[in-house]
């Protein structure tokens, strides 16, 4: 798998299918502290 560093990752016209399941993937990990968290 290539690295997203410095990859647009809005435009997703060259993304493979793996790479889409990967950052669906790490969005789940990550989904709970975005839940958790208080703006100040």
């Amino acid at each position: 798998m290539r690295s997203f560093m410095g990859r647009d990752i809005l435009s997703l016209k060259d993304f493979e299918r793996h790479e889409f399941f990967r950052v669906f993937e790490i969005a789940e990990r990550l989904e709970p502290i975005a839940r958790n968290r208080k703006n100040s």
